[in-house]
């Protein structure tokens, strides 16, 4: 959905009330100053002094509730693990100086998360946005509104599709019988292909109608092995291990078929509420890890390995096949610079892709059960720059403005 004018009259103010603390802060740091002004008061859509305290001020543990969250092993965790120097609070964490004690809980199956996640055990969740955009409305039938409010990572190669030697492209798996976990990352990727190749829509329903489903992926990978099927849609390391032996090749990964697949932090909108002061902070110290990977990995890797109790040489491979998102890439991708805005294309085209309802249907029901808050947050990463264009490869059918499919 798109911002309304009153929503991006405050993100500019909140964008200049940021940049004027900033630059408060960098003159007192310069003049050896022991008093640190105070930031410009942050103000909503109306003009009116918003509540609660800046983003930049630590945030007094005392009244700081453990936020937990839960997350995989494929990627998306790490920056996290180098905000909070490990699994819990670590001596160099960046969240426990902002004022907030953080744990990131590894927990791998998606499942298995979601229920901590249903239990209250866990606060925050990383999950793929196509996986996101298909539990929104089933929680919002259950009374509880789901909002993102970060996005992580771009998948770049750690997610693709394997084949026997005789299968060259996209088009040829009309013939196919292919394997993959439903409502997956695999499984919306595989789908997001097949309507973008060159096959007629019948040839696309064909393979849609004859896709073989794994209940677990390392199932799926072995399906592939025992020649049961034709083609696997899968993630590393299971894609590595289908083709081990020799017996396919890779067809295509997201290296190639770039900005398809991307992770994203959620939370239950009334717990994003009652902690919007938390969340700022949360998002400003992921920022900073972000930076400091990018320049240097290597203490990732290390607390990325003792976390998940994997080979640094994993961690290494995995990370390298993963663009971690700064600032200016949640900008983008929530549509914070241009009226695009790439994140409602994803959850649109997720919706419908996985789901057996009219295209008919309105979207905007959809969409609207789904608003991002990082214009909440403002400018909190204004010395980031993005690196590499964004090439957002969504279905142009589907109108941003969450009207409903164009003509």
């Amino acid at each position: 959905m798109k911002l309304t004018p009153f929503a991006k009259l405050f993100v500019a103010a909140v964008i200049i009330a940021v940049a004027a603390y900033i630059t408060q802060v960098e003159l007192s740091k310069r003049s050896h100053s022991p008093t640190i002004s105070r930031p410009a008061p942050k103000y909503d859509a109306t003009g009116k002094p918003a509540l609660g305290p800046p983003a930049s001020e630590p945030i007094s543990t005392a009244q700081s509730k453990r936020i937990v969250v839960g997350v995989n092993d494929f990627g998306g965790g790490y920056p996290l693990l180098l905000a909070n120097d490990g699994a819990k609070p670590g001596p160099a964490s960046l969240f426990a100086k902002a004022g907030l004690d953080v744990e990131i809980r590894l927990i791998r199956g998606s499942k298995e998360r979601l229920k901590a996640f249903d239990d209250k055990e866990v606060d925050v969740m990383l999950l793929t946005l196509d996986y996101l955009a298909n539990l929104a409305p089933l929680y919002k039938q259950k009374g509880i509104e789901l909002r993102s409010f970060l996005f992580v990572d771009w998948s770049r190669g750690n997610i693709g599709i394997a084949a026997k030697p005789q299968f060259k492209s996209i088009e040829d798996l009309k013939t196919a019988r292919v394997a993959t976990t439903r409502n997956t990352p695999t499984h919306y990727l595989l789908l997001s292909l097949l309507e973008k190749s060159n096959l007629k829509p019948a040839e696309v329903e064909t393979v849609k109608s004859s896709l073989v489903f794994a209940t677990k992926t390392p199932e799926a990978g072995a399906l592939f092995q025992r020649g049961e099927v034709d083609a696997v849609a899968i993630w590393e390391p299971h894609l590595s291990e289908a083709i081990a032996d020799g017996k396919g090749t890779t067809l295509v990964t997201t290296e190639t078929a770039t900005n398809l697949v991307g992770d994203v932090l959620f939370a239950r909108k009334e717990w994003l509420d009652q902690n919007e002061a938390q969340v700022t902070a949360f998002v400003q110290a992921f920022f900073t890890a972000v930076d400091g990977l990018n320049k240097d990995p290597a203490r990732t890797i290390e607390l990325a390995a003792t976390a998940f109790q994997q080979k640094p040489e994993l961690i290494a491979a995995t990370l390298k096949k993963t663009k971690p998102a700064l600032f200016a890439d949640n900008r983008a991708f929530f549509g914070l610079e241009t009226e695009d805005c790439a994140y409602d294309h994803f959850l649109s085209v997720a919706y419908f892709a996985r789901t057996s309802r009219s295209s008919t249907e309105s979207i905007r029901e959809v969409l609207l059960s789904l608003p991002c808050l990082l214009y909440h947050f403002g400018d909190v990463g204004s010395g980031q720059e993005m690196k590499g264009p964004m090439r957002f490869q969504f279905d142009t059918k589907i109108s941003c403005a969450a009207e409903g499919p164009t003509a």
